[in-house]
């Protein structure tokens, strides 16, 4: 009685640890220069929310596509190709997949909506919006089944996980009542299933993008030391090379006050050969 009472002491006193953290870290003021990830050759637009603007001439007249920094950066630290087999796992609402098919017009790759609304969604936007979208492969799976239906298929796999996006949690006082420690241990055990499959669905020598919007080390770190234990595919943390964040265990943690986007959390895991 008295290990189990300790223990689950230590575990309040953490997870209230935690969420004071995070709440300390939402506070504090924006310290990015606000063109920091421009695109060479295009412009930046200035809204609510600093983002890319892709332009094309088409016959049915000029075309404007909004894609946010978060999208942006994503697309750059995955360093695509032409050569690649690319997968976005959680590929709604479909920002990603519209700048990945109008900046690499050759690569062929698959977008994922695991939700019958997310695909729909997903679906619509690629429909519209994307250059040559005959070359996108839309899914409507679940998550976990690319790396049983899909083994060893990808080159580079993106898993932005559902997470706790504490950014809008910690600011809504209706969330914030209802967010407990349960809530982020909750949705770890559903981001290692989907990060073991993410590491399955990878062929050797590619490599899987973690992504989570959450601050809690429960969702971030602690899931990909899980997976890197219990993956079969024998992955390793690589270093991601960008100047924004700042490092974790396994990989980068950028905040609110850091960017113009965040909370993320981004490891790169690669697979043996």
């Amino acid at each position: 009685m008295c290990r189990a009472g300790s223990w689950r002491t230590n575990c309040i006193l953490r997870s209230t640890a935690i969420a004071g953290q995070i709440k300390q870290e939402l506070l504090k003021p924006a310290e990015y220069a606000l063109c920091s990830l421009t695109p060479k050759n295009e412009e930046l637009l200035f809204r609510e929310k600093l983002s890319y603007r892709l332009s094309s001439n088409t016959e049915e007249g000029d075309f404007d596509f909004y894609v946010d920094q978060e999208a942006l950066f994503l697309f750059e630290i995955m360093e695509l190709s032409s050569k690649d087999n690319f997968l976005d796992m959680f590929g709604s609402p479909g920002y990603l997949a519209v700048l990945v098919s109008h900046m690499l017009k050759k690569l062929s790759f698959t977008t994922n909506g695991a939700t019958p609304s997310s695909h729909q969604k997903l679906r619509s936007r690629i429909t519209e919006n994307a250059a040559d979208a005959e070359r996108i492969r839309v899914t409507g799976w679940e998550a976990v089944k690319f790396g049983v239906a899909e083994a060893s298929t990808y080159s580079k796999v993106l898993l932005v996980a559902p997470s706790s996006d504490e950014k809008v949690t910690f600011t809504d006082e209706k969330l914030l009542k209802k967010w407990t420690d349960k809530v982020t241990r909750q949705n770890a055990k559903k981001q290692l299933l989907n990060l073991i499959s993410a590491l399955s669905a990878t062929s050797p020598g590619g490599t899987v993008f973690y992504v989570t919007k959450s601050m809690s080390p429960f969702e971030n770190d602690e899931v990909v030391e899980k997976a890197l234990k219990k993956s079969r595919t024998e992955p390793v943390a690589i270093k991601i090379s960008t100047k924004l964040g700042r490092a974790t265990k396994y990989g980068i943690q950028i905040l609110p006050h850091e960017a113009p986007f965040g909370p993320l959390y981004v490891t790169k895991l690669k697979i043996q050969e």
